[in-house]
């Protein structure tokens, strides 16, 4: 990626805070770099997920961004686009740099293999898991979770993110998941 696009990557130093919010990466878009704090070295898979994020503004945003923007800093929330956005354009950014960064993260086909690896051991025939109160049920998403987030190098959220987008998790309740994923 650095010849490719010419961008310098930057990950000894602090990046301070935005409010009361420590910004975790950022990209520049004169010179071309992308940030990630140092601080986050002692958490690979948030270090993991935000260098993908910032990567996916690059690959993705790059050429909308560095016409508005000098730079794009992301917080925790992943919300924070300094600049003439909307708030709605804001979070539909960071939306898009969040999908990338989990589709990079967790590759379709060793993804799904690895899913389907679970679900013949656990002899889940129906294509997903089922989440709802049943200890049986959230077990299951749980040691779902550890296999995909050992595999992977990623945290349980990008993986049940991912999960979700390929329809793996089913619910007809999303308040009852909400509760449910808390305890999980």
């Amino acid at each position: 990626l650095s010849n490719a696009f010419k961008v310098e990557f930057i990950f000894d130093e602090t990046l301070g805070n935005q409010g009361r919010d420590e910004i975790l990466g950022k990209i520049t878009f004169d010179p071309l770099k992308i940030y990630i704090t140092k601080e986050l070295q002692l958490n690979k898979y948030r270090w993991r997920f935000t260098l993908a994020h910032e990567v996916g503004h690059l690959i993705l945003h790059q050429n909308t961004l560095k016409n508005y923007v000098t730079e794009n800093i992301d917080i925790a929330e992943m919300l924070s686009l300094s600049g003439k956005f909307s708030s709605y354009t804001n979070k539909y950014l960071e939306m898009q740099a969040n999908k990338f960064a989990s589709i990079l993260l967790l590759p379709k086909i060793a993804f799904l293999r690895e899913v389907q690896r679970f679900f013949v051991k656990e002899n889940i025939r129906k294509g997903f898991i089922y989440l709802d109160h049943q200890q049986v049920n959230q077990k299951l998403l749980f040691d779902l979770l550890i296999v995909l987030k050992a595999k992977f190098d990623v945290s349980k959220e990008v993986a049940r993110y991912r999960l979700y987008s390929f329809g793996l998790i089913q619910n007809n309740d999303m308040k009852s998941v909400k509760e449910i994923l808390k305890k999980i």
